[in-house]
Order: C-alpha cells, then sequence, then structure tokens
C-alpha cells in the first residue's frame, strides 16, 4: 500500500505542468503559494455546494493572512438544481475576475466548478489554482475545458492549473456517488487509449508512447482499490485522486483529451446534450463508466472478427451512405444542433477513395493493429465488476436512461465530435447498429 508521501513524490516525478499536493490542511498550502506572489489579490470561485463544504473556509483563511481577495458563485439551474459550465457561466466568471481585477483565481468544486474557472482565467490570461472537493474526474490537470457551448459539448483548448492542492478529509467528505464516479473516469482507460492507438493507424494522428504509458500508471493505482472506496479509506481516497491527476497530466502532456477521453465520452457527451430541460442527468464518470462496459465489448467483437471474411473493403464501402444521406440524418436526429455538428462529422466522413485505403490498410495489418490494442484494452467484464465493487453504477437504467436512448447514444455519439473512434470503425464495417443493439447494457 502506497503512503501519503510515496504518493506526493509520485506527483511530483509525473506532473510537469503544476505544483501538486496531497495531504490534510489545503489552507496552510494555499499560504505557502501566496507567499510567493508579488500581487495577492484573489478571487475564490465556487458554487453554492462547494462554497459551504470549503470555499468559504478558504476564503476566511486567506483574509486572515492579510490578503486581499472576493468571492464569485457560479449560479445554480432552477430546472436541474445545478451548475453548469456553459458559454453564460464562464462569460460571468471572466467579468468578475476582470471586475476585481484578480491576480490569482482560485477554484473550489470539482468538474464543473473546476471547468468553469480554467476557462475563464485562461481567456483572462490570469494563473488559476484549483483545491477539488471531490475525486470524481481527471480534469483537474487538464489543459482543456469541457464546455456546454450552443447546445454542444465541446473541449475547449486552454492552460492548466498553477497547483493543484488536494484535501484529503475534504475529499473523504464528497457525496459517495462522485467518489465512485471518479472510479468510472478512470476506468475508460480502457478504451480511450485503445481508440487513441486505432486512430494513430488508420488515421494517423499522433500518438504517444509516453503519454500512454503515464495513462497506465495511472490505471495501476486503481489496482485493487474499488472494494475499498465504500468505505471512504483516506490512502484509498489519495490513490484515487492521484490517479486522477496524472490521467489529467497524461492530457496535458499530449495537447488533446484523447488519451483519456474516447467513445465512451462521446456517448456520455450526447446523453449531456440531448437530456430534457428539467432532468439533472448523471455525474460524467457515473454515464462514462457505464459507457466504458458497453464500447470495451465493442473491442471485443472486433477483435474477434476475421479479416478474410468480416473485412471486405468493396462490399463495406457499398454499404456506406453518401454525405448527403448522413446530413440529412443528422437533421433529422439532432435539430437545430446538426448546424453545429456537421463539421465534426463530415471530418470523419472520407470519400470512397480514402475509405477505401483505410479499410485495405485495416486488413492488411490487422495482426499488427490487434496486437497494438491487446495490452492497451480490459475486458468489458472486469470493468463491470471494478464498477460494481466500488458500487458505482454498471448499467444504463442506473443512470436513469431507458433502452432506446442509449441505442441512440452509441449510434449517434460518434457525431459529436471529429475524433475517430471505435464506433466510426463499427459504422465503417457495417456493424454499429447490430452491436448497438446486442452490447448497450440495459
Amino acid at each position: 500500500m502506497m503512503a501519503l508521501t510515496q504518493l506526493n513524490d509520485l506527483l511530483s516525478d509525473t506532473c510537469k505542468t503544476g505544483q501538486m499536493w496531497l495531504g490534510d490542511g489545503a489552507s496552510l498550502e494555499l499560504e505557502k503559494r501566496l507567499a510567493a506572489l508579488p500581487d495577492r489579490r484573489c478571487l475564490v470561485v465556487a458554487d453554492i455546494t462547494t462554497w459551504e463544504v470549503a470555499g468559504s473556509d478558504i476564503h476566511g483563511q486567506v483574509m486572515k493572512r492579510g490578503h486581499e481577495v472576493y468571492r464569485h458563485l457560479i449560479e445554480t439551474s432552477h430546472k436541474t438544481g445545478k451548475p453548469s459550465c456553459d458559454d453564460e457561466a464562464v462569460s460571468n466568471t471572466l467579468e468578475q475576475i476582470r471586475t476585481v481585477d484578480a491576480s490569482l483565481v482560485i477554484a473550489v468544486g470539482a468538474g464543473t466548478v473546476n471547468d468553469v474557472t480554467k476557462l475563464a482565467a485562461f481567456h483572462a490570461d490570469r494563473p488559476y489554482l484549483v483545491i477539488p472537493t471531490a475525486p470524481s474526474m481527471n480534469g483537474y490537470t487538464s489543459s482543456t475545458a469541457a464546455v456546454m457551448s450552443s447546445g454542444v459539448k465541446e473541449s475547449v483548448p486552454c492552460r492548466g492549473p498553477i497547483a493543484c492542492l488536494a484535501d484529503i478529509q475534504i475529499l473523504r467528505q464528497a457525496p459517495y456517488r462522485m467518489i465512485a464516479a471518479g472510479l468510472g473516469d478512470l476506468l475508460s482507460r480502457s478504451v480511450s487509449l485503445a481508440d487513441w492507438y486505432l486512430s494513430h493507424r488508420l488515421s494517423g494522428t499522433e500518438f504517444s508512447a509516453e503519454t500512454t504509458a503515464l495513462v497506465e500508471e495511472s490505471g495501476r493505482l486503481c489496482d485493487g482499490l474499488a472494494s475499498e472506496l465504500p468505505n471512504r479509506d483516506p490512502i484509498a481516497i489519495a490513490r484515487l485522486m492521484t490517479a486522477l491527476l496524472i490521467s489529467g497530466e497524461a492530457m496535458a502532456q499530449a495537447g488533446s483529451s484523447a488519451p483519456a477521453s474516447g467513445a465512451e465520452h462521446l456517448i456520455s457527451h450526447y446523453l449531456d446534450m440531448t437530456r430534457s430541460p428539467s432532468d439533472p442527468g448523471d455525474l460524467h464518470g457515473c454515464q462514462v463508466g457505464v459507457a466504458t462496459i458497453t464500447t470495451a465489448a465493442f473491442y471485443e467483437r472486433l477483435l474477434a472478427l476475421e479479416p478474410d471474411v468480416d473485412l471486405a473493403p468493396t462490399t463495406l464501402i457499398a454499404a456506406i451512405p453518401a454525405w448527403n444521406e448522413v446530413q440529412r440524418s443528422l437533421r433529422e436526429h439532432f435539430g437545430e444542433l446538426a448546424t453545429a455538428l456537421r463539421p465534426q462529422s463530415r471530418h470523419k466522413h472520407l470519400p470512397a477513395g480514402q475509405l477505401s485505403e483505410r479499410l485495405m490498410r485495416l486488413r492488411s495489418e490487422w495482426n499488427s493493429i490487434r496486437h497494438g490494442l491487446t495490452p492497451l484494452l480490459r475486458p468489458s467484464a472486469s470493468v463491470r465488476d471494478q464498477l460494481q465493487a466500488a458500487e458505482a453504477p454498471i448499467s444504463f437504467s442506473a443512470i436513469g436512461v431507458d433502452a432506446a436512448r442509449a441505442r441512440d447514444a452509441v449510434l449517434h455519439g460518434r457525431h459529436i465530435r471529429a475524433r475517430y473512434t471505435i464506433l466510426d470503425l463499427a459504422a465503417e464495417i457495417g456493424l454499429l447498429e447490430r452491436w448497438g443493439e446486442e452490447l448497450v447494457i440495459r
């Protein structure tokens, strides 16, 4: 079992984009960072819940030490009862940063608060520091922010924090579903890394063995962790948080969310984008965990194919719909959102000649591709067992999604981003609908 000092040493060795700290007493650690700044005019950003959990205390401690400090609360939706990282929230926070002329922005919260603060601080060209209130997702240290912009979930490039101060006692008090969500976000590496590698082999996108090793390091920290989380064991929580920070660092070093965000995240984004205004949805990591079970099963079906029988390019290309037909389908399914999604989908819809080349490459290099994918993947049953041991949801119904909507997420989620994933390959080989019907976990 790794001790807290070992986890901090690991973070120091692996995280290059900011100072990482795990322990007790985040306000004291914060003071050390503030003492090194020439101008200490701080803005504490939180929502109404995280303000009560830790924001008020952080604000008071900073003020007590003689620093100029202000607060900004991200508004909660009257319909869902939750804050949202959208254009309005980012704009309001940016305006507040400029109004108080903050030299340092301090985010106190989890996914939404972190993303809003990160992007607003980036637009204001101010450094930001984050004090997490839950080990619920891996975006704390990444250099992107997940934003709902004009109804579309986007991953927007920005800068990571100058420091992440993770107070174990604060993290242990988080609602348990948020802790389980953190494990769900991490278990997605099985599919996200495979998608990243698949895109590299079939689309020529970048792939890094060094970044892959970082993501796998975060995975090793989770070995044997699932059953310890429900007890809120402090070292188990610390290991989970360390793994999340390293996973975020991998994305920062890659300059993209791709190493830790593949088909499973597109399914989650689809659910976020298409839910009714009064539906708060489930946590990002819980949705991702369930989607990982399904997409990992997609890969199991893929690796079981016989290329000479199942991957005949001429036959497959004849079945691919023309772009006009895809556009019509986008309009029918997504309505007003189709305009924003069209460029993403168009990027992946290759002309017949280029698609033929890709499928020929898949067939001729099948053994090599399969050899590269195999060590990255984990059995869908293993993902399911780990989530179950952590008392996390393991089916779409457990996250409030019925079978029809789950099927739609699998079939249409691939259009949300230009990123090439197993969902795109399944569509190109004519098996997306069949696998979607058979493998969606009810």
